[in-house]
């Protein structure tokens, strides 16, 4: 059986959504529980090429990236090279590292447990991103 693609089931998005935020938003220790209507509807405007896998990622670094009860659009990446308020991906995965830190109070081991990368990745990272002075 053929499941289509998420592109083409656009109404599967903000359940989708609404289950991912329960699946990470305790785990993360955030207390959102709802999506923006504009966070939905910028969401709906991507092609999804990675499907909801890609959808699932997408939630759980706006998850990380949220200071409020909900998520905004300001935490989505840049789709298609957009600039219209989102960020660029090496901006959000500088964010990402930035914010991870900074929750963990610069313990890069359970920095890199929060971002489920190796310590190892998480070292590269901040070194290509010049952020040892930062953390």
């Amino acid at each position: 059986m053929d499941v289509p693609p998420l592109r083409e089931r656009k109404e599967e998005i903000t359940p989708l959504v609404k289950f991912f935020i329960e699946k990470h938003a305790e785990k993360l220790g955030k207390l959102i529980k709802s999506a923006d209507p504009a966070y939905i509807k910028k969401l709906s405007t991507y092609g999804f090429p990675g499907n909801i896998r890609e959808l699932e990622n997408i939630v759980e670094r706006s998850i990380i990236l949220t200071t409020g009860t909900k998520l905004e659009p300001a935490t989505l990446p840049a789709f298609g090279g957009s600039t219209d308020g989102g960020l660029s991906i090496r901006d959000n995965e500088k964010e990402l590292i930035l914010k991870a830190l900074k929750k963990t109070g610069g313990n890069k081991t359970k920095a890199a447990e929060v971002l489920q990368i190796s310590r190892r990745t998480l070292h590269n990272k901040i070194n290509e991103f010049n952020l040892e002075d930062e953390s």
